[in-house]
């Protein structure tokens, strides 16, 4: 099954040229594109931000329909295929002539020959080369003459006139609009070749020229649709705006999956740590979060990959297993609990 996004595959990363990823959030409630580089390797490797995934796809269809999908620009486009079709027909209508006339010339040399053998002294047997010549000619110039008439066949067309066009355009409006998202990704293609998006910018190419101004290129502003963030961090703002309470962003990586200083494991709801420790997943995670908030090590702007290497480090000092120097002893865990701001983490 192919992606359930219109533009996967076409949006470009104007800053580190990875394409981008599209992404679900709260169980299909909300959907955006990232740039490749920042989803896979975390926060701060790209400075690229979100896209809000339908007003972005709205925005290119709006575009296509603006641009491309009106009277004037399908008319034009008609046009060149019109008079590349009437070229091509007038070349092969040129070469059927010539092979008619030839075709003509050796059915009279023919007739000759025969006419000589009935009125002459000029025998069959010394006529005979001649005569077989001529008809392997005739039956070469007989097969090109079917050829070209076929082909010229082929591009007798019957342009659309204004009424029928006018039709068209409706019909791919709607369609373009109303049809499956493999039949709108497949209109899409047909016209938008990709898009590039860096900064509040973003830079549509097409398959072909409009013929309005014969631009391939057109700029438009993204201000609409970019965030600076997932779905979920827009509706956190949204929410501390209208509660007057203060956001702290705190990076995520494995805060859900692992123990902020024991890694463990998570197993549907529940999360055991590696001294055994059991915690709801979900507290486990508010609790990981709450302790990130106060960890000078891990920044908002690190990659998963190093969160991970200096989560790892800390379990091999906690186990025993850190280099000399290194070790932590006596520590007990106790379980998470809500503090104030201005608390120390105080977890084990």
């Amino acid at each position: 099954m192919g992606s359930p996004y219109l533009l996967s595959g076409l949006l470009k990363c104007g800053v580190c040229g990875r394409p981008y990823s599209a992404q679900g959030a709260k169980s299909g409630q909300f959907a955006y594109y990232i740039c490749g580089t920042l989803f896979r390797d975390g926060a701060g490797t790209c400075s690229a931000r979100y896209l809000n995934a339908p007003r972005v796809e709205e925005f290119v269809v709006e575009k296509i329909r603006e641009r491309i999908l009106n009277e004037e620009t399908i008319v034009a486009l008609v046009q060149p295929v019109a008079e590349e079709i009437d070229a091509m027909a007038g070349e092969l209508a040129g070469r059927l002539e010539v092979v008619q006339a030839e075709l003509a010339d050796v059915r009279n040399r023919l007739e000759k020959l025969y006419e000589a053998i009935e009125t002459s002294d000029l025998t069959l047997e010394v006529l005979s080369p001649r005569i077989m010549s001529l008809r392997h000619r005739e039956e070469q110039l007989e097969a090109a003459r079917d050829d070209a008439e076929t082909q010229l066949e082929q591009r007798r067309v019957v342009l659309p006139d204004t009424e029928e066009i006018v039709e068209y355009v409706a019909n791919f409006r709607d369609f373009l609009k109303d049809g499956t998202i493999p039949e709108r990704k497949a209109l899409i293609r047909n016209f938008v070749e990709g898009i590039e998006i860096k900064g509040d910018e973003a830079v549509l190419t097409y398959t072909v020229p409009m013929p309005r101004d014969g631009v391939t290129r057109e700029s438009a502003s993204v201000l609409d649709f970019v965030q600076s963030g997932p779905p979920s961090l827009t509706i956190s703002r949204t929410l501390s705006r209208h509660r007057g309470s203060a956001l702290t962003l705190v990076n995520p990586a494995y805060t859900s999956q692992i123990d902020a200083l024991l890694q463990g494991h998570r197993q549907r709801d529940k999360f055991q740590g590696l001294d055994g420790f059991v915690l709801d997943a979900d507290t486990n995670a508010a609790c990981s979060i709450q302790e990130q908030r106060y960890d000078d090590k891990i920044t908002l702007s690190m990659p998963y990959r190093k969160v991970k290497a200096l989560l790892v480090e800390r379990t091999r000092t906690v186990v025993g297993t850190a280099p000399p120097g290194l070790e932590l002893q006596g520590l007990q865990r106790v379980p998470c609990q809500p503090r104030a701001n201005d608390q120390a983490p105080a977890r084990f």
